[in-house]
């Protein structure tokens, strides 16, 4: 029986192959940081997590968690720089299968988000 991962693992090849523009490594932090929050609240209080929550309170703080001050380059190179980036990636992955959202719910609020900005306050703390 194939596993959470390998199942995981063979949607992001999907995704690749036909998005090339982002690396694997950002695909599998954002899944990384939400079974986090899943982990760290209840079911509900995850799927009624905003995108904007999501970045700002699981996928900067994991990154700055594993990678401290070189978070951000490390997002540059999976080719992240700006909210509307984690906004295509978001989208892919409930495109594909791998997430679901609420119908409502716009992943263009993520376009305003200054991801340097939400960086630099997170190495603040």
């Amino acid at each position: 029986m194939e596993t959470l991962s390998e199942r995981f693992e063979k949607r992001v090849d999907e995704i690749l192959a036909q998005y090339p523009d982002y690396r694997r490594g950002i695909y599998r932090h954002v899944f990384r940081s939400l079974e986090k929050a899943w982990r760290r609240g209840s079911a509900e209080s995850v799927c009624c997590v905003s995108v904007t929550d999501l970045v700002k309170d699981a996928v900067v703080p994991l990154a700055v968690e594993n990678w401290g001050v070189l978070a951000p380059a490390v997002f540059r190179f999976w080719g992240v720089e700006t909210g509307t980036d984690l906004g295509k990636i978001l989208e892919r992955l409930v495109q594909f299968k791998v997430f679901k959202r609420d119908a409502d719910e716009r992943l263009e609020v993520l376009d305003a988000l200054d991801l340097r900005e939400i960086f630099l306050e997170r190495l603040k703390n």
